[in-house]
């Protein structure tokens, strides 16, 4: 094959949720055996419930309420009682909502935890080593208007195995904490936070010490304005590895851990302004793959890992407006992986999300995208114009 790429192809539909969904999770809320979607709704003060059918198909969005501009949320089961629970952060609040879940997808009524001020994402791990699940969210900071957003470090919450949490002190660091992820970067069995700031274009990694404390940072320098960030082994050496969206560079920048805590750096250029980043194997070969968020080209790029830490293989995929944050799972239940985008919007607040049903190989031109049906089922051939042959 010449000028031609082999991609993963995806049936879009679009679902209208709140104002500025910003950040969905996926779980089985409701003990049906199929995954449900919770979307954060920036633009209110409610997440939206969204039950589904195991078909790729999605209930209308049902509205439980939360605190001011919930900016980001994560599931988990805060009260080891089997059932799945929802963390939300509330950016106008300055706190996290803890809403404890049944079998049957109802939610108690939620819990405050303070942080920091305006808060951004969040992730869980157990950062103290006594087998509970904490919590650790990033605070953009500053006085109370955006333009003085400047950075308030990270937020530990300490969580108890019954769905409350106790603040330690902050981890306070001015330089734009904007997103996180969380691993044992170096392997000695504590669980680490690394945090792209977007000031200073750079990454702080905090190791940490086993008791919810932390080192101080260590830099890695990033592109231009890095917004997101996520992990997995791209190389597939066991150690964890990071990906980190810079927004005005355009590129997602690969760090190949190497168990120690140090990393090695390999840009792969992506489309316009991206921002979230998801982690799944979209093509089936057992290899991590990248699907990033692109909020100026409502587009989401589909980057097939190679399994050496290449991400050459790119595919552009039309999504809505301002796409920002990105979830994956097989929600038709057809052994292949699927997306849901969140649509932030760009000169309005959006209202939707969306559904992206993997519908396997295609194999796509370098120039245009002229269409010739593939001859197996879900199949397709995506020719271009010039010399690409077959």
């Amino acid at each position: 094959m010449e000028d031609l790429i082999v991609s993963v192809a995806f049936d879009r539909t679009d679902l209208e949720v709140g104002d500025a969904p910003r950040v969905i999770v996926t779980n089985d809320f409701d003990g049906d055996e199929n995954l449900d979607l919770v979307v954060a709704n920036f633009g209110g003060s409610e997440v939206s419930f969204l039950s589904g059918d195991g078909t790729g198909n999605f209930s209308n969005p049902i509205d439980i309420s939360v605190g001011q501009n919930p900016v980001s949320l994560v599931t988990e089961d805060f009260d080891d009682d089997g059932e799945s629970d929802l963390a939300v952060v509330n950016f106008a609040d300055n706190n996290v909502s803890v809403l404890l879940g049944d079998e049957s997808g109802n939610f108690d009524d939620p819990v405050n935890f303070p942080v920091n001020n305006f808060p951004g994402p969040l992730k869980v791990s157990d950062f103290n080593g006594d087998s509970l699940l904490d919590i650790a969210v990033v605070n953009f900071g500053g006085e109370g208007e955006f333009p003085d957003l400047g950075g308030d470090g990270v937020s530990i919450l300490l969580g108890d195995g019954e769905g409350s949490f106790e603040p330690l002190p902050e981890i306070f660091f001015e330089d734009g904490a904007f997103d996180l992820t969380v691993g044992d970067f170096d392997e000695d069995g504590n669980e680490d936070i690394a945090v792209v700031n977007s000031f200073s274009d750079d990454i702080s990694l905090l190791f940490g010490n086993g008791d919810g404390t932390f080192s101080d940072p260590t830099n890695l320098a990033a592109g231009d304005r890095p917004d997101g960030i996520n992990s997995g082994d791209f190389n597939q050496d066991g150690n964890i590895d990071l990906a980190v969206a810079n927004a005005d560079t355009e590129d997602v920048s690969i760090y190949l851990g190497d168990g120690t805590g140090d990393f090695t750096r390999t840009d792969f250029p992506v489309s316009s302004l991206p921002v979230g980043i998801g982690v799944g194997d979209f093509d089936g070969d057992n290899i991590e793959d990248l699907a990033v968020a692109n909020f100026l080209s409502d587009s989401a790029s589909i980057l097939l890992g190679d399994g050496s830490g290449n991400f050459d293989n790119r595919n552009d995929v039309g999504v809505g407006s301002g796409a920002i944050g990105v979830t994956t799972g097989d929600f038709n239940e057809d052994d292949r992986l699927d997306l849901v985008i969140a649509n932030f919007g760009q000169d309005s607040s959006g209202n939707e999300i969306s559904v992206l049903l993997n519908t396997g190989l295609l194999i796509k031109g370098t120039q245009d995208n002229d269409t010739l049906p593939g001859a197996a089922e879900n199949d397709s051939i995506i020719g271009g114009r010039g010399n690409d042959s077959l």
